[in-house]
């Protein structure tokens, strides 16, 4: 395992560390999964695709209505939430969060770690680590 994805993936463990946050990924703001740390069930290629979608319309809906730049999208369902931090200008980092969490903790959490992948991201590196299936590599 290379140093860039040894780095995503202490990131996302730390984060999984989190009681009330089972599934961690850094999704490319194109839909495809850089790293990810998430139960057997979770389809991460879907979770990724959705996830990139909303923070995408988002974006647009944010410059239409001239908000300043995009930061994070939030999602309610009625069993959790779907947050999407903005982790520089090609990722998101998503979290699925239980229900009855302290949403405010981890949103604050969620940014310290987003800023530290947006400069791992940034590296021109990180594309030579990207395989075909869209998982980090090496």
């Amino acid at each position: 395992m290379s140093v860039l994805a040894e780095k995503l993936n202490n990131i996302l463990a730390e984060l999984r560390r989190i009681p009330d946050v089972p599934s961690v990924l850094i999704v490319r703001k194109d839909g495809t999964v850089i790293a990810a740390n998430t139960p057997g069930k979770t389809n991460q290629n879907k979770v990724a695709s959705m996830v990139a979608g909303i923070a995408s319309t988002s974006e647009l809906a944010v410059g239409e209505l001239d908000q300043g730049e995009f930061q994070e999208v939030l999602v309610e369902t009625q069993d959790g939430r779907v947050l999407g931090v903005g982790a520089g200008e090609d990722a998101i980092l998503v979290a699925l969060v239980k229900k009855e969490s302290n949403i405010g903790l981890i949103l604050l959490t969620l940014k310290k770690y987003a800023a530290e992948v947006a400069r791992i991201v940034s590296s021109e590196k990180l594309q030579e680590l990207i395989a075909v299936d869209g998982s980090v590599s090496r």
